[in-house]
């Protein structure tokens, strides 16, 4: 068995885990890379949210009939429509918009 020293701390080629308990929460450097805990970060707030809308061709192109917040939920709105409907095309189409504050 073979004992790599990184930065002062003794890794074990077979486990491939640290030794050292107390040198857990620091950083290794692996290659160009290191992996490090940043609690300075703010986490990603997301500025857009998905729109599902519906859209139906009622002789003068599609228009937008409904829109639902979920995949599933319009996925199931549409399968309604098209039951109800039966000469009248539908589609679904994902659009994201700007969330409101």
């Amino acid at each position: 068995m073979v004992d790599i020293l990184v930065h002062g701390v003794v890794m074990d080629t077979a486990s491939n885990q640290l030794i050292a308990d107390e040198i857990k929460r620091c950083y290794i450097n692996i290659g160009w890379k290191s992996v490090t805990t940043r609690p300075h970060r703010k986490p990603y707030v997301r500025k857009t949210e998905d729109e599902f809308q519906i859209h139906g061709d009622y002789g003068q192109g599609f228009e937008e009939v409904t829109c639902e917040t979920t995949w599933r939920a319009a996925k199931d709105t549409i399968k309604t429509y098209r039951d109800n409907e039966p000469g009248v095309q539908f589609k679904l189409k994902k659009k994201r918009v700007p969330i409101q504050a």
